[in-house]
């Protein structure tokens, strides 16, 4: 069975947030979750700051 998440992050904090990108895909990995897309054109048709979709 598939689950989808689908993320919109507005990101206040850089410092923070490339922390959290740098230890992520560990986690990500563990469960196998993989991104289906990231940013560019979903960020661009939702107009949201920024987006992710991963199964």
């Amino acid at each position: 069975m598939s689950a989808y998440w689908i993320a919109h992050v507005t990101v206040h904090d850089p410092a923070a947030y490339a922390g959290y990108q740098a230890l992520a895909p560990k986690a990500f990995a563990k469960f196998g979750a993989e991104f289906l897309a990231r940013g560019g054109a979903i960020r661009d048709a939702w107009k949201v700051p920024s987006s992710s979709a991963m199964s």
